[in-house]
């Protein structure tokens, strides 16, 4: 999930965030349970809901629901094909040392796993999240580029003291590769992690009338605030999915710079040149210029 609840201030380096995962001894029967049993409860929705291109990544990486995946085998299975290494986190990572990491082609995830009780819409990093919902996209160089990009933007903003900018870089990174929607056959199919982990965000993402589903336009995108706490009040939904094939050669912290004069925009809010799939009922019965806050 992204990290990125400290881009208003610099962050202070401390290295006791990143963890072995310790898989033989961190992890009892009771664990392996839970992972099976998430496993098992989203295992068919995500087949009908998600992008081929997850359903592809996730049988390459071979994940399964028996066990808990050792964060080193990841890597390995990772190795043949873009060479991302998985690393243990403990909860958030701060956001200097986050970015570090994935501009290497680390990703730190964390270790621990929800409890079966908020398993329907987890609202902090742990393991089912960062391990079903992204590792399925690091196989592909699109993805591995645009988060190393990503993440070479976001260290330069924060090294020069620009939240604003850094606000802008978190929302391209927050609405492709954790809330992101593609249309796929004529249906629109999940491919962000954050929706592809969660039932509820993914039954809310792509058959509730509620939400705002536009097309994808990346400076719209980096303009838009976003609750990462909740469900989201719009979405934005790529053509095709290899669009992401374009943003690989973004440089995000020069497209941020070009819009640091446009007006931000709230959750929810419209903008006349947005291409509208789904005009939600939340827009509907809301003043544009208020900040959306959605429960279910």
């Amino acid at each position: 999930m992204l990290n990125h609840a400290a881009v208003d201030q610099p962050t202070r380096l401390e290295d006791n965030s990143l963890v072995d995962q310790e898989w033989a001894t961190r992890y009892n029967e009771t664990s392996h349970a839970t992972w099976a049993s998430l496993f098992g409860s989203i295992g068919q929705l995500s087949q009908k809901t998600s992008c081929s291109s997850f359903i592809h990544g996730q049988k390459v990486i071979q994940l399964g629901a028996e066990r808990i995946p050792k964060f080193e085998d990841l890597s390995e299975q990772l190795s043949t094909s873009t060479g991302w290494e998985i690393v243990g986190a403990n909860g958030f990572v701060p956001d200097e040392i986050f970015f570090t990491q994935l501009a290497n082609k680390k990703f730190p995830m964390s270790c621990e796993i929800r409890s079966l009780d908020g398993s329907q819409f987890q609202e902090y990093p742990d393991l089912f999240h960062d391990v079903y919902g992204h590792v399925p996209l690091l196989i592909y160089p699109e993805v591995s580029e645009i988060l190393q990009s990503n993440a070479r933007s976001m260290l330069k903003a924060i090294k020069l003291g620009r939240p604003d900018l850094a606000r802008k870089i978190a929302s391209a990174y927050w609405f492709t590769l954790e809330v992101g929607l593609v249309k796929e056959h004529g249906d629109i199919r999940v491919y962000g992690a954050a929706i592809a982990s969660s039932p509820k965000e993914i039954m809310f993402a792509t058959a509730d009338k509620r939400p705002n589903l536009i097309s994808f336009d990346l400076d719209r995108v980096m303009r838009t605030e976003y609750d990462m706490l909740d469900v989201q009040a719009t979405y934005f939904v790529l053509n095709d999915i290899d669009t992401l094939k374009n943003l690989a050669n973004v440089d995000f912290f020069e497209r941020a710079l070009s819009l640091e004069n446009m007006p931000t925009l709230a959750p929810g809010e419209l903008c006349p040149s947005d291409e509208l799939i789904q005009l939600g009922s939340i827009s509907q019965q809301t003043k544009s210029n208020e900040i959306l806050t959605v429960q279910i």
